[in-house]
């Protein structure tokens, strides 16, 4: 009986801090936008440099999506641990969701650094998309 009133207390107490981190994580989010340029934001004005800002844009949202994926994968695998109840197929599948969740987290970083590597070998910036003027 008290194992029954602590999990439900556990799961209360992680679907209470879930609920505030996702309201802090909506609040302090930055937008997005498809044009930063204001030379883009008119609609006579259509040049090949708005695609630097839709691709930088793009990127950007890329990576907060990775961020938002991997905290719910590891939120979504420390709930199950703690609701497990010593279950130890469901022990295992909460590691294997946390573990997956990091490794997909590090993959991302390395991806990251990998790119800038490359772009301080070559002397050029690989995560910046740019356009060269045409010549006269």
């Amino acid at each position: 009986m008290e194992t029954k009133i602590f999990k439900q207390a556990s799961l209360r107490r992680g679907l209470l801090l879930s609920t505030i981190f996702v309201v802090i994580a909506l609040i302090s989010a930055k937008s997005v936008y498809a044009f930063t340029r204001s030379d883009c934001n008119h609609p006579d004005t259509l040049a090949l440099t708005c695609l630097e800002e839709v691709f930088a844009n793009v990127l950007k949202g890329v990576l907060a999506l990775v961020g938002i994926l991997f905290f719910s994968f590891l939120i979504k695998g420390g709930i199950a641990y703690t609701m497990s109840g010593g279950d130890m197929k469901a022990i295992d599948a909460a590691r294997k969701t946390i573990t997956t969740a990091l490794i997909g987290l590090g993959l991302a970083v390395i991806a990251f650094a990998i790119m800038k590597l490359l772009g301080d070998t070559f002397d050029t910036n690989l995560l910046r998309f740019v356009i060269p003027p045409p010549a006269p």
